[in-house]
């Protein structure tokens, strides 16, 4: 298996600061539970899951909205493997 996908709600969306010009969001969003056939298709396989971000991006607020549904797509990083050094022959 190379990618488990997850069906999350946003439970939660807040402001920072919470006064005056935003300079970013913090947002919740746990694994759905119950709804409909899908939701319950995905609550079967992972009955409890919580996602907190920080966003400080601006053209990304708002993205998240409290109780809209949202996928989210898990596959594995493999870090890039880094060049050997090359011996400097001059050195010799």
């Amino acid at each position: 298996m190379n990618t488990i996908r997850a069906k999350f709600i946003c439970t939660n969306v807040q402001s920072h600061p919470t006064t005056g010009e935003k300079t970013s969001e913090s947002v919740e969003l746990n694994a759905v539970w119950s709804g409909n056939a899908e939701d319950n298709s995905f609550a079967s396989a992972t009955l409890s899951a919580t996602v907190t971000k920080t966003i400080n991006n601006p053209a990304a607020f708002g993205f998240f909205v409290p109780g809209q549904k949202y996928y989210a797509d898990f596959s594995l990083a493999v870090e890039p493997v880094a060049a050997s050094p090359v011996a400097d022959a001059s050195a010799e």
